[in-house]
């Protein structure tokens, strides 16, 4: 077993240690030097069924050994062989590993067979090779390519038709870009010169075909319907942001797995003029990007579309847990950051059967309101 290697360990006093510094922290006290020695060893990691035997060579007893695991068991992962201990000290990579928890271990045979990415290179040649699409780049969309771009994401299709204006500048755009298409102008300065570029334009007046891992779509004022529903067909995974004059939604994912998705935010009295009304929002810009705001948001959805680009391997080989959920994405949750006063939240939809059509009072999953 290994201690999750997204949590830090900070040594309070000689006989009390805290094992990460979050909602999930776990204080430990009356530690001694041999279990302060094991836990140790459990940070590095231990083979599987090698505890007990790591733990006499330390001095601790088969009773204390069988305590400190299970009051350490939230926080540990499997590790079946040496080439499954997690050993990096880079920052995204022990970042990634606690958004991830390590709760969802490979299995095979029966057994947790280990995580994802294993150290700082093999984490970042995943990022490296991982493809995604950007749509609508305003402020945030420029923001959030910048992001993810130095993020270590090795390639990203961005497609927007509009020219720049004075307000998409503040994000990465200057004034010199006014005028120009957005896609080439946000590819032209988030391409650092005399490299590789990461960043590419695609399409042109016409919204391009739903591609690589995933796709994230940023609009002002409403949904985009029909690259909703064009995402269900084709199963693909897609994440609508949706920015109004003063708050901002982020999600559902629309993923196979979703019992719910962005349209069941909508009053379902308003969905005869659904499309009307999101035609309508779209060309009179229904909404506000500041700069402040646009950095915020494009910081939470990049949380997001990492998490799933760091699981992907995992995802590959379980789709779903025995609980329900899905490695590295949280469905049926909505995140809406409410810039006027200043919170951000994120809401649990409840689908009803057969439909996609959210309960109107939505049950807050987390918050950062006290």
């Amino acid at each position: 077993m290994q201690i999750n290697p997204g949590l830090s360990i900070t040594h309070v006093s000689e006989s009390h240690i805290q094992l990460g510094s979050g909602f999930r922290a776990l204080e430990l006290t009356g530690v001694t030097r041999p279990v302060a020695d094991f836990i140790h060893e459990l940070r590095s990691g231990i083979i599987d069924g090698k505890e007990l035997e790591v733990a006499k060579q330390c001095q601790v007893t088969e009773f204390d050994c069988h305590v400190l695991l299970t009051r350490l068991r939230p926080v540990l992962v499997s590790t079946p062989t040496p080439e499954f201990f997690v050993r990096s000290e880079d920052p995204d990579h022990r970042g990634s590993l606690a958004r991830l928890r390590c709760v969802t271990p490979v299995f095979a045979r029966g057994k947790l067979q280990g995580l994802a990415a294993r150290d700082r290179q093999e984490f970042q040649t995943q990022r490296y090779g991982a493809a995604l699409q950007i749509f609508g780049l305003g402020r945030t969309g420029t923001a959030l390519t910048q992001i993810l771009r130095d993020s270590g994401i090795g390639h990203l299709n961005v497609w927007d038709s509009s020219r720049v204006t004075s307000a998409d500048t503040g994000t990465g755009l200057t004034d010199k870009d006014i005028g120009q298409v957005r896609s080439l102008a946000v590819a032209t300065v988030s391409n650092p010169k005399y490299q590789r570029p990461a960043v590419h334009p695609t399409g042109w007046l016409k919204q391009p075909e739903l591609a690589t891992l995933a796709t994230v779509q940023i609009t002002l004022g409403a949904a985009h319907v029909e690259t909703i529903d064009q995402a269900k067909r084709q199963r693909h995974p897609y994440l609508a942001v949706v920015i109004r004059d003063d708050e901002i939604d982020i999600g559902p994912w629309v993923l196979p797995q979703a019992t719910a998705c962005p349209l069941c935010l909508e009053d379902a009295s308003s969905y005869a003029v659904r499309t009307q009304r999101a035609a309508a929002l779209h060309n009179s810009r229904g909404g506000i990007e500041t700069v402040a705001g646009a950095h915020l948001v494009a910081g939470l959805i990049a949380t997001e579309v990492l998490a799933m680009v760091d699981s992907q391997d995992l995802r590959h080989q379980i789709s779903k847990t025995k609980y329900g959920r899905v490695p590295g994405l949280q469905l049926n949750t909505f995140t809406r950051v409410h810039l006027a006063n200043g919170w951000v939240q994120t809401f649990t939809i409840e689908p009803l059967p057969g439909c996609c059509i959210a309960l109107h009072e939505p049950r807050i999953a987390n918050t950062s309101v006290p």
